[in-house]
């Protein structure tokens, strides 16, 4: 007989998390992580999955199982979130793993997190800088904030909102070079931009939008940013004006069987609520 506790296990895998995700999520150990799959192996009519080296791949025979057991969590999500909505249940407690730019961090979500904290003991939010949302794809986390609108087999995609970005430098410089994002990122409006206005492609590539500040303060060089890193009353101005200036969106994601978790619904409700400061 199968235990609800090793399906839960496998349920994490057939979603495409990793060892170390799942352990997260599951608040245990990647080693006990493991020995459930193997003890699933053990109980079921068939190989459910094969260890090569240090991961599971699930056989055919192992996705129907997850399957099952994804469908029968999303039911079980849906019944605790109908609880809380009635007021005669409360959260679980839960380790949620967030990716999101380290700009929308630093000034959107930093100034509220303890607010978040205080009004939600039972959630553990572990956010992580990442602008790409690779970790999305790879499982190894729950929910990602994006720049670019993501394409990702089975997951909702929603936009929670928009920021200004343009090129900035010092007051009084007129700046010759600039700085840019990862080539990852070139398909982003501002790059775009950045380009159109000097010509050419960017004197220097940083991933990180804060440290591109930092490193526009010492060089007098220009960057690309959002309007609220370059406030006037820090001495900074935008190259070119408004002609500089756009509107991206925000997106957020996460794979589509959690789409009844209460704790992923509270944090989408708590990010909007923050990128309208």
């Amino acid at each position: 007989m199968m235990s609800w506790d090793d399906l839960r296990c496998l349920a994490c895998v057939g979603r495409g998390q990793t060892l170390t995700s799942a352990a997260r999520t599951l608040q245990t150990s990647i080693s006990t992580v493991s020995r459930r799959i193997e003890r699933l192996n053990n109980d079921s009519s068939e190989q459910i999955a094969i260890k090569n080296g240090n991961t599971w791949t699930l056989t055919n025979h192992g996705k129907q199982i997850a399957e099952a057991a994804i469908k029968f969590q999303e039911q079980l999500d849906k019944a605790e979130a109908d609880s809380i909505y009635k007021g005669k249940g409360k959260l679980k407690p839960r380790v949620i793993t967030l990716t999101a730019p380290d700009a929308l961090i630093s000034y959107y979500l930093t100034p509220v997190l303890t607010d978040f904290a205080s009004r939600e003991p039972s959630i553990e939010l572990n956010i992580i800088s990442n602008p790409f949302g690779k970790r999305l794809g790879d499982g190894s986390v729950d929910m990602a904030i994006l720049l670019e609108k993501p394409v990702i087999g089975r997951h909702i995609v929603k936009k929670i909102g928009t920021i200004r970005d343009g090129i900035f430098c010092k007051t009084g410089t007129t700046a010759t070079n600039w700085i840019g994002l990862d080539r990852s990122l070139d398909e982003l409006e501002m790059m775009h931009m950045g380009r159109r206005f000097f010509g050419k492609e960017p004197d220097l590539r940083i991933s990180n939008l804060s440290l591109i500040k930092k490193a526009v303060e010492a060089s007098g060089w220009a960057g690309v940013g959002m309007d609220v890193l370059y406030p006037k009353s820090e001495g900074f101005q935008s190259v070119g004006g408004e002609d500089t200036m756009s509107e991206t969106s925000v997106w957020l994601s996460y794979h589509e069987t959690r789409r009844f978790d209460k704790a992923l619904q509270i944090i989408r409700d708590f990010m909007i609520s923050a990128l309208k400061r």
